[in-house]
């Protein structure tokens, strides 16, 4: 078989040589860096600033309403107001997806030819993200 470049049958880049340490890798700068005091590894998402009490100012009038029967209907705690909160966005950004292929169709162009809309994967995610939060609360048949 004349004519194959590259490694081949599995063998190592540095196959003779002993591998390093990670702090040796560390201090050769081929590793990972610790995290540095006053720092965090995983960054947590801020929640927009507003009161717990009130709604994202971009959610339909739909949503508000759904959301407010919710609340004055069932007693949920603050996991489940924050579960509802998210529930919410989903099913306001499935509507929002909706609107838009309705008003582009479900074909869009695309250069010469056409392709499905792609805000269709999108609203079928939130429906599913919506579907597992309200199945989360409990809200089941």
């Amino acid at each position: 078989m004349g004519g194959m470049k590259g490694r081949s049958g599995g063998a190592r880049r540095n196959a003779g040589r002993p591998r390093k340490t990670p702090l040796e890798r560390w201090l050769t700068g081929t590793g990972p860096r610790p995290v540095t005091a006053g720092t965090s590894a995983v960054q947590e998402l801020e929640e927009p600033a507003s009161e717990p009490g009130e709604l994202p100012p971009h959610w339909r009038p739909e949503t508000r309403a759904w959301h407010a029967a919710i609340v004055a209907e069932w007693e949920l705690g603050d996991a489940g107001l924050a579960l509802l909160r998210h529930a919410g966005e989903c099913l306001n950004l499935e509507q929002e997806c909706r609107d838009a292929i309705v008003q582009d169709g479900l074909m869009v162009p695309y250069g010469a030819h056409r392709k499905a809309h792609p805000l269709l994967q999108t609203a079928a995610t939130a429906r599913g993200q919506f579907l597992t939060l309200m199945c989360q609360l409990g809200f089941t048949r």
